[in-house]
């Protein structure tokens, strides 16, 4: 998996689930002792909208079930984010940007940790967070500094299995944004994939890949996730070029 890469440059990972009802209290959330000692610092911000694949096209659903706010609670090392809203739940892992070697802990870890925070919620509030999906999320961030790579985003072929359009200046690119989507009979959903450039906080140009499975868990999200991390594994395997992979091992 993911792991057999030591040094990949994940910087976030994501595990999510949406529900059909809004049946998350975020007052409680809010208030939960159990939560507040891990994740102490909160952040109150406005309903997240969340997107699904509709034929060919992203469709924008469930904000209008989110409730009044999203509730994001952060732990002291700003290392786990959980986000929750009244039809939403996720929990993050992030590799803080002013420290880029923090060791990547792993999908199990962050499996765990999703689950840990829906057995809170479960017990305080006395709802099962393990029926009623609308649909289930896996994501992955990577970013990489790619002029340590390539001298110009035009070899960007190089690195991964994209080709960007011909070079039209003598200067090649400044930045590239791209966004692919495909359904997914593996997961029952689809999945979004988007690559951009972006800077560190120290103005180090890097190279931002994202990748987010949804589909629906079939009643038991355990194995969804696990056929979940099966597809990103091989996303990440065909995306990036094998010389570029040997190195992150």
């Amino acid at each position: 998996m993911k792991t057999d890469y030591k040094h990949a440059p994940v910087f976030e990972v994501i595990i999510g689930a949406c529900y059909n009802t809004p049946i998350i209290s975020v007052n409680s959330v809010l208030k939960n002792a159990m939560l507040c000692e891990e994740f102490p610092t909160i952040e109150i911000n406005p309903p997240l909208t969340i997107e699904i694949l509709e034929g060919f096209n992203l469709v924008p659903v469930l904000n209008q079930d989110g409730g009044p706010f999203l509730v994001r609670r952060r732990s002291a090392d700003r290392k786990w984010l959980v986000q929750i809203q009244a039809n939403a739940a996720y929990v993050n892992w992030i590799r803080p940007d002013t420290d880029p070697d923090v060791q990547y802990v792993g999908f199990d870890a962050v499996k765990e940790k999703f689950f840990l925070v829906a057995s809170v919620l479960e017990n305080s509030l006395g709802i099962s967070l393990q029926s009623d999906m609308a649909f289930c999320e896996l994501t992955y961030l990577d970013r990489f500094p790619w002029k340590a790579e390539i001298p110009e985003l035009s070899q960007l072929d190089k690195l991964m299995s994209v080709r960007t359009p011909p070079k039209f200046s003598e200067y090649g690119y400044n930045n590239v944004s791209s966004r692919f989507t495909f359904h997914d009979p593996k997961t029952q959903g689809f999945g979004v994939i988007s690559i951009n450039t972006t800077a560190s906080v120290r103005g180090e140009q890097l190279l931002r890949v994202e990748t987010t499975l949804r589909g629906n868990p079939a009643g038991d999200f355990k194995e969804w996730l696990r056929r979940a991390h099966e597809k990103q594994h091989d996303i990440f395997k065909d995306l990036f070029k094998e010389e570029l992979r040997n190195k992150w091992k």
